[in-house]
């Protein structure tokens, strides 16, 4: 059994910033979509506007431009505050954490295989015949 006794804020902060950001990017390219299906129906629903059975004139490339550009600044903007917020809470319950953790004691967590042994192995390994000479 191994317990977590410490995760390092800027480490968690990091991967918090990078979650949200991928999140954020996967589910607004889907928020693009829906969002380019409403334009294309309030261009339809403006070009067949008429007013005493005149039709109406209007130019629906204005329309469909400021959708793209809102679209296109609110992605951009949303993943980069996105990735701020994550950050931010990604220090936050770090924090947390590390503070809880010093109360009650950390996470216990169970691996597969020993980790003592394989640390063993590794620290010998690496070390070599120096160990054995000195």
């Amino acid at each position: 059994m191994v317990t977590i006794k410490r995760i390092e804020p800027s480490s968690a902060m990091r991967v918090g910033a990078l979650v949200n950001a991928i999140l954020f990017t996967v589910f607004a390219l889907l928020w693009a979509v829906f969002q380019s299906l409403i334009i294309t129906g309030l261009n339809s629903l403006a070009t067949s506007v008429t007013v005493n059975g005149q039709p109406q004139a209007f130019d629906p490339s204005a329309l469909a431009a400021a959708g793209l550009a809102t679209c296109g600044c609110g992605y951009l903007l949303g993943v980069v505050f996105s990735a701020v917020s994550g950050g931010i809470f990604g220090l936050i319950i770090a924090f947390s954490y590390n503070l809880v953790a010093n109360w009650f004691g950390g996470l216990r967590v169970s691996l597969e295989g020993e980790p003592e042994v394989e640390k063993r192995k590794r620290e010998f390994a690496a070390s070599g015949d120096d160990r054995l000479s000195g």
